[in-house]
C-alpha cells in the first residue's frame, strides 16, 4: 500500500477518500477538524486550532511520499511526478491529489515499460 505522510503530526492521507484528514489531540481530547484536497487547507484547518488553543503553529508543510516517481515540491505545494529510466527523467504534472499523481506516475512507468505501483 502506498500513501504520502505530512510532517506536520495530526495531518494524515486518507487512502480511502484520497484526502488530508487533520486530527488533533489536546488535553486528552481527540478533536476532528476535517478532510481536505489540498494540503495547505489542512494546515490552516490545523493552525486555526492551534493558535485557539496555544498550541505550535505552522508556517509550511511538507509531504513525503513513499513512491518512487512521487515527490513532493515545496514550491509550488503540490506533488509531482518525475520518472527515471536510463539517465533521464520523464517529468509529469503537479498535483494536489496524491492520487492523481499516482496515476500518472503509473501512466508514464507503463509507457516506459516500467514497474507499476498500486
Amino acid at each position: 500500500m502506498t500513501f504520502p505522510s505530512a510532517s506536520i503530526t495530526g495531518i494524515t492521507w486518507n487512502e480511502s477518500s484520497g484526502k488530508w484528514q487533520v486530527r488533533v489531540t489536546h488535553n486528552g481530547t481527540r478533536n476532528y477538524l476535517g478532510s481536505f484536497t489540498d494540503i495547505e487547507d489542512a494546515r490552516r484547518a490545523y493552525n486555526r486550532f492551534a493558535k485557539k488553543n496555544g498550541m505550535k503553529t505552522y508556517k509550511t508543510i511538507e509531504a513525503r511520499s513513499n513512491v518512487s516517481g512521487i515527490f513532493w515540491d515545496n514550491d509550488y505545494g503540490r506533488f509531482r511526478v518525475c520518472v527515471w529510466k536510463e539517465n533521464q527523467r520523464h517529468y509529469g504534472k503537479r498535483h494536489h491529489s496524491f492520487r492523481d499523481a499516482l496515476t500518472e506516475r503509473n501512466k508514464i512507468a507503463r509507457s516506459l515499460s516500467l514497474a507499476q505501483v498500486s
